[in-house]
């Protein structure tokens, strides 16, 4: 949700358009320079919003943070559209689109299915591997990237193409959960049915 201005708060981003414009205040829970980072994502956003009030694929237009906790409160939402977005209301032709963009939202909607289908798995993945240090070296910094950019960037048509490098790493480790996932269904299913057939020779003689 928007916010008022606070006072003795100071602007997040010089020069900002009024319809984006907000203002932050300082949070003094926090260190100064995780604060000062927290508030140029905000700069980041507003800038965003300015240029790209107008976009057709534009989400939660109307947030704008004002201080640290707000920001915050806004991550799993974040999360959601960083993951999930495009979603399902977009996948489908827009009446004021050009035809090569219905195409892209046709077409994007199809990879959101394997999208959808596949992401279980990342955490399957994680579960599987968790005590490798190796995953969290690659999987915290592509979570870092995914996070910051699905704040700051509101378009999803522009979010897709930010986003692109790390989801490929994370829907490889998806993918990685699932083979291993099969691999071990399928090794768990043999021994039981053998050892069934086995146990059941071996009542018989």
């Amino acid at each position: 949700t928007s916010v008022e201005p606070a006072a003795g708060a100071e602007p997040a981003m010089e020069g900002a358009a009024d319809s984006a414009a907000a203002t932050w205040t300082r949070s003094d829970w926090l260190p100064k320079a995780i604060d000062e980072k927290l508030r140029r994502v905000t700069g980041a956003r507003n800038h965003m919003l300015t240029d790209y009030a107008h976009s057709r694929t534009l989400l939660d237009a109307d947030v704008l943070f004002s201080d640290a906790s707000e920001l915050l409160h806004y991550l799993p939402r974040a999360a959601q559209i960083g993951f999930l977005s495009p979603f399902p209301s977009q996948w489908l032709p827009d009446a004021g689109a050009p035809p090569f963009r219905n195409a892209q939202r046709v077409l994007m909607g199809v990879e959101m299915v394997f999208v959808y289908a596949l992401l279980p798995f990342l955490l399957v993945a994680v579960w599987i591997w968790k005590a490798r240090q190796g995953l969290w070296v690659l999987l915290l910094p592509a979570l870092i990237w995914l996070m910051v950019y699905s704040t700051t960037v509101p378009m999803v048509g522009a979010l897709v193409r930010y986003r692109y490098p790390v989801m490929i790493l994370l829907l490889a480790l998806a993918v990685a959960g699932l083979l291993e996932t099969l691999r071990k269904v399928g090794r768990g299913s043999g021994p039981v049915s053998r050892t069934g057939s086995s146990g059941a020779m071996e009542s018989t003689s």
